[in-house]
């Protein structure tokens, strides 16, 4: 089939030229594949691959958000689907619209795996996803073709994902940054959602950081057990907000300033970031501004919206427990600083005991 050229009706049949639609999008792609040296599309005997991924004990699949824009849809959430073999990406599709929901992650992931093996004229004995949902939801299509699929790790895509996001954008730290245009990309519910604005906004009216330096590091420990460093920006004047790291010596090389390119800090990273901070209404995605005035969510003023990015995040996705984890954290925050104050806190109480340490230089 002949390709399409710049102004020829798109062959999706959405009656645009083809340079107005899913140019943009194709030519993503095709830089996407290109980063393994093969075309998804060439014949079974041309992909220098075929071999070593026929031989994988075991495929990955996963669905990775990008942020590119694309053209004449500024409501598009673009995502890759991938699918790795023995190390190398036997399929990368560019999708305009990030399929919500472990459902239909799960349709894509499978339609996806099913060209791969029509590609290399096999399917896998067992597929790798990340969340455990979207392999149940596998499962029962998969699994009758003789697919084992599991919840796991999946270092070959998470690689093989920040160098085609890093390429696509033009910028290596873009490859592992994490940003929402939607906050129904989280599929958090709405009302877990508005808790976190709520937070928000008690912890925007309490400015922590009238109290705190950006250099005092906070332990945040948590009944599970689980624990995160974190730290409140605002002490310079600019940027209000609180950082969280899974890592602690990830803030700890911040904090040092031994080294001050930003591309090197995040490349040395051993953890993840989540960051909460605050935009002005005008500065929002639009999807963002209309989700934010139909649920009439809470904020502290017209230039407290609060905004959720972060760095590194596993499977390059805001998830609804990074929702939960950054209620739970802005609301620890906000109630030890009125305690230190002597106040009574304002702003409602999840009932999560987080015990907060103080490191000061």
């Amino acid at each position: 089939m002949a390709r399409a050229q710049r102004n020829d009706p798109c062959p999706c049949g959405s009656g645009k030229k083809y340079k107005a639609c899913c140019q943009e999008r194709d030519r993503a792609t095709e830089r996407t594949l290109r980063l393994v040296g093969a075309d998804a599309g060439a014949a079974d005997g041309d992909v220098p691959w075929g071999p070593a991924a026929r031989q994988a004990a075991f495929w990955e699949a996963d669905v990775v958000p990008v942020q590119i824009a694309i053209r004449d849809d500024r409501d598009a959430t673009p995502a890759l689907v991938m699918v790795c073999a023995g190390g190398f990406i036997v399929h990368g599709q560019m999708v305009s619209r990030r399929p919500v929901g472990p459902t239909n992650r799960a349709r894509v992931i499978a339609d996806a795996v099913s060209q791969a093996g029509r590609q290399l004229g096999l399917l896998p004995e067992t597929l790798h996803v990340r969340e455990e949902a979207v392999a149940r939801e596998l499962a029962g299509e998969l699994e009758p073709r003789g697919i084992s699929v599991r919840a796991a790790p999946l270092p070959a895509l998470d690689e093989a994902a920040q160098g085609s996001i890093g390429h696509l954008a033009g910028d290596p730290v873009a490859a592992h940054m994490v940003r929402l245009e939607s906050w129904t990309e989280t599929e958090a519910s709405t009302a877990e959602i508005g808790e976190l604005h709520a937070a928000a906004a008690a912890f925007n009216r309490a400015e922590p950081w009238s109290d705190l330096e950006n250099g005092d590091v906070l332990e945040l420990r948590f009944p599970d057990g689980e624990s995160f460093v974190a730290s409140v920006m605002g002490a310079g004047g600019e940027q209000f907000g609180l950082n969280l790291y899974s890592a602690p010596e990830d803030l700890a090389a911040i904090l040092d300033g031994d080294t001050p390119d930003v591309t090197e800090l995040v490349a040395a990273m051993v953890g993840w970031q989540l960051v909460a901070d605050f935009e002005r209404r005008g500065e929002l995605p639009r999807r963002m501004r209309r989700e934010a005035g139909d649920a009439r969510w809470e904020v502290a003023g017209p230039d407290a919206y609060p905004c959720l990015w972060g760095i590194r995040l596993p499977g390059h996705r805001i998830t609804t427990d990074h929702v939960r984890l950054m209620t739970t954290a802005l609301r620890a925050v906000t109630r030890q600083v009125a305690a230190e104050r002597g106040e009574s806190p304002s702003g409602a109480d999840d009932g999560v005991e987080v015990e907060i340490h103080y490191e000061r230089p």
